[in-house]
């Protein structure tokens, strides 16, 4: 099996401004249009937290969060002690680089992702509606696909961020409504501080970028979160790759097959792999599936007819088509009026 991600999901401040051209001026729009204000927090994430202080980037106002000391603690490693300093009350100021790396990861977020806006009462603290608002989700845009190779399943995601967060929707299901952020997944984020020590942890290379790989290594692993993806989007969801009268029951056995293994740790099996096609007289032919006519041919009377009934029942199904097929047409009728043996059905979807 072969995952193969790509795409930044989230960018700094800095990276962003650095990276926009001089005639570039919808990132700056976007951050004018957006609610800035001096934020001071009123959150402790936990015993082990402090209360922040740096300049806000955009503003030039002096804003304050809840840092976790683990995070204070890696800025220290990276930056130097100088430049997060404990005053007398027990508070944390940060200075230099330190500052520019988290105050551009904190405009990211109050700013682009929206937190600030979302919260509309301005108590520091988002409801699940709240946090719904703001665009701190990731999807997949169109490069992404699932690819049934002949001794191989192959996954390519790439993603795009700053969708807004309870409305990551996708194209191509049969259900209306399939909405699934593959970002933090099921968490509701309950605050800015919150959001912000989780993306400094995720940004291990403090380059300001956080790639999809990262991000799905903050959560769990690179396998973990593809493995939910896949059940997500393509067996919960019923994605299209469903929509051929050949491919229903392949498609939905191949995967299962896969979550299986990837539960198990395994690799995949060359021989069963081939087995799942052939319990569903199936063949690859280049990029495409085929009915396997030599398989078939091998039939008796009664399993021919109910192997074709539910082929036929399939295509009626997916195509809204009532008429149901003649009990007295011969079996090269049938094929010919369905073209099920030359149906392309390509495996890249």
């Amino acid at each position: 099996m072969t995952i193969i991600l790509s795409g930044n999901v989230f960018t700094s401040y800095d990276v962003k401004t650095k990276n926009s051209s001089k005639n570039e001026s919808s990132f700056e729009e976007t951050l004018q249009n957006q609610k800035q204000q001096s934020y001071q927090t009123n959150n402790q994430l936990s015993q082990t937290s402090s209360k922040t202080s740096f300049i806000d980037p955009v503003n030039g106002e002096k804003v304050s969060v809840s840092l976790e000391n683990s995070t204070l603690e890696k800025l220290q490693n990276r930056f130097g002690v100088n430049s997060v300093v404990k005053d007398e009350t027990g508070n944390i100021n940060l200075s230099g680089e330190a500052q520019e790396f988290v105050a551009a990861w904190f405009a990211d977020i109050a700013y682009t992702r929206g937190f600030l806006e979302a919260d509309a009462n301005n108590d520091g603290i988002l409801s699940e509606e709240e946090y719904g608002n703001t665009r701190n989700g990731i999807g997949f845009n169109g490069n992404t696909t699932i690819i049934f190779e002949q001794d191989n399943f192959v996954v390519k995601e790439e993603a795009i961020g700053y969708l807004k967060a309870n409305d990551v929707s996708y194209a191509g299901f049969n259900s209306d409504d399939v909405k699934y952020n593959a970002y933090r997944t099921g968490i509701n984020v309950t605050s800015l501080d919150d959001e912000l020590n989780y993306t400094l942890k995720l940004d291990k290379d403090f380059d300001g970028n956080i790639t999809l790989q990262e991000a799905y290594e903050g959560e769990s692993s690179i396998e973990q979160k593809v493995k939910e993806n896949l059940k997500a989007l393509y067996l919960d969801s019923k994605s299209t790759i469903y929509d051929t009268a050949i491919g229903e029951k392949y498609f939905t056995q191949a995967l299962n097959y896969i979550l299986e293994i990837m539960d198990k740790g395994e690799t995949l099996d060359k021989d069963k792999w081939d087995q799942i096609r052939k319990d569903n007289y199936l063949k690859l032919d280049g990029k495409y599936l085929r009915l396997d006519m030599e398989l078939v041919s091998t039939l008796d009377e009664e399993l021919l007819k109910k192997l074709l009934q539910s082929f036929e029942n399939s295509s009626n199904s997916l195509s809204n088509n009532s008429n149901l097929s003649n009990k007295n047409e011969t079996t090269k009728e049938f094929l010919n009026r369905t073209n099920i043996v030359n149906k392309e059905t390509e495996i890249y979807v």
